[in-house]
This record gives C-alpha cells, sequence and structure tokens, in this order.
C-alpha cells in the first residue's frame, strides 16, 4: 500500500495497514525501525502507545475524510493523545516531514 498526500503529491510507497485488533495492538512492536517512505496505517484508531517499542516515531492523526488532524512525536514508553475525531492514525520514522497537519491524505493500493 502507499499513502499519497494531495497537497504535495508526496507519495510514501511502503505502508502496511493494521485493520485487525491482532494487527492494531502489535502495531509496530517487534518491527524493524521504520524507514522513511514507510509506515503504518492503524485503522481504526484515535490513540496509540509507544509501550515496549524501542524507536520514537512520528504519528499523523487522520479523520474519516483524510484529513491529517495532528502530527506529534511520540517516545518509547509514552501515549499518544486521544484524538475523537481521528479514525486512523500513520506511524511514521521521527524523521519523516512530508505529511503535515491540515493535509489530506489518501491510502491506495501501490503500484505492482
Amino acid at each position: 500500500m502507499q499513502v499519497v498526500c494531495d497537497a504535495t503529491g508526496s507519495v510514501l510507497p511502503e505502508v502496511c495497514v493494521a485493520d485487525t485488533p491482532w494487527t492494531r495492538l502489535r502495531g509496530l512492536v517487534g518491527r524493524p525501525r521504520l524507514q522513511r517512505g514507510g509506515g503504518l496505517w492503524i485503522t481504526p484508531c484515535n490513540s496509540v502507545h509507544m509501550f515496549f517499542m524501542r524507536q520514537p516515531i512520528r504519528a499523523a492523526y487522520i479523520a474519516a475524510d483524510g484529513r491529517v488532524l495532528r502530527v506529534v512525536h511520540l517516545r518509547p514508553w509514552r501515549i499518544g493523545p486521544l484524538l475523537r475525531r481521528a479514525r486512523s492514525v500513520l506511524e511514521l520514522p521521527p524523521d519523516e516531514d512530508r505529511i503535515r497537519e491540515g493535509d489530506v491524505v489518501q491510502l491506495q493500493r501501490g503500484p505492482r
């Protein structure tokens, strides 16, 4: 899957989706460090935790219409904010700056 930012045309080409109870709970725990261009789209989701994580992330909270409501940096063993309007959270590498508050993003199937 890939995430496309409508405002800039930026593409994150290597995004995984967590949309089952188990994959949402597991999140990035036990996975290798995210690389630039990668991420984890968690849905439905309006808050994330960093328990058992070893590296910081950047979390983009996304509304049902795809608008990025808030972007926060989270360190290990922290709990992110709860945004009631968020329907998904996109977890990104800490240095990923192509997704900003106010942008509209779409999750799409990537080219094969």
